[in-house]
């Protein structure tokens, strides 16, 4: 059922989608089983496009790993709701000493989430997170999200700033999203010195 969920996610196939996710509803509930994290994580994702019902699903699990919660925080930053993404986030439970379990994925969706809501000082403070208290090395994903989300609030020279300092070769997704707003910015000066570079 993982499986053939997560490739009706995979091919957009909602119809089918939904099928299963009510055969699997009608046969553990009348099993009084529990589902399996794993199997209500492929129902998130296969919803992850009609956000409202991936989160009524996220809302009914019981037990939730960490790709359940990046699932959601990542299916709303996608469809332009960072406010919520980023509020799903900040509810996710502490773990032990009060940290919470989290990957190079969940900050990438937060990162995302930030950028769509124009919060740079939060976003400041977890591109800077991720490697002092988790020791992940940003991917060339996080640059493009942060560099996105200064461009958003108008720091270009910052994102410009932020690119020369990449341990990363700046591919095109991060030239793309320092350049896409300059046509709105109208900075022709460094888009054209950037172009040559």
């Amino acid at each position: 059922m993982v499986v053939t969920l997560s490739a009706c996610a995979e091919l957009g196939d909602l119809e089918i989608g939904r099928w299963i996710h009510s055969y699997v509803d009608k046969t553990f509930g009348s099993t009084n089983q529990l589902k399996l994290v794993s199997l209500n994580n492929a129902i998130i994702h296969m919803y992850a496009r009609v956000i409202e019902e991936a989160y009524r699903v996220f809302k009914k699990m019981k037990r939730r790993s960490i790709a359940s919660w990046t699932t959601v925080i990542t299916g709303l930053a996608k469809l332009g709701r960072g406010s919520e993404a980023f509020d799903v986030f900040c509810s996710m439970p502490s773990v032990g000493e009060g940290e919470r379990v989290l990957d190079e994925v969940t900050f990438l969706g937060v990162l995302c989430a930030l950028s769509h809501t124009g919060m740079v000082n939060e976003g400041r403070h977890y591109f800077k997170y991720i490697t002092q208290a988790y020791d992940i090395e940003p991917r060339i994903e996080h640059y493009g999200c942060f560099v996105d989300l200064l461009n958003r609030v108008g720091l270009q020279d910052e994102a410009y700033e932020l690119i020369g300092t990449m341990s990363l070769k700046p591919n095109e997704a991060v030239w793309g999203a320092f350049l896409g707003r300059y046509r709105i910015h109208r900075n022709i000066k460094l888009a054209s010195y950037v172009g040559i570079t």
